[in-house]
């Protein structure tokens, strides 16, 4: 009915102007410079364009929108915890998960190396 359209048509105004203040995100910082001066990294930009291009009116889209919503939140928590965390406690991590997954990916020698850690 009308009051079901009326709900529908404030949730897609509260989605696109949660949207658009992300999108403020992809204005490159003003301050001269070439190059990248966004304060988001490549990944996350490629993430954000990606949600800002869904088109919400049609039900993939919203689908789309959800699905690039959580990409970028996880790509969000990935970063913020690599900003955290020391650069010791990362080769620590690293190597640890290297040896978890019995060196797989590595050459035989790279693999002899790391087993003696």
């Amino acid at each position: 009915g009308v009051s079901g359209a009326v709900e529908y048509r404030e949730y897609y105004q509260d989605a696109m102007g949660c949207i658009e203040e992300l999108a403020l995100y992809l204005k490159p910082f003003s301050g001269g410079g070439g190059g990248n001066n966004s304060p988001l990294s490549r990944p996350m930009q490629r993430k954000l364009v990606t949600l800002v291009n869904c088109q919400l009116v049609e039900d993939e889209g919203r689908a789309r929108a959800m699905r690039a919503a959580r990409s970028l939140g996880e790509r969000t928590v990935t970063e913020l915890i690599l900003q955290h965390q020391n650069p010791q406690q990362l080769s620590q991590n690293l190597w640890a998960a290297v040896r978890a997954r019995g060196c797989q990916f590595l050459g035989p020698a790279m693999q002899e190396e790391t087993l003696k850690l």
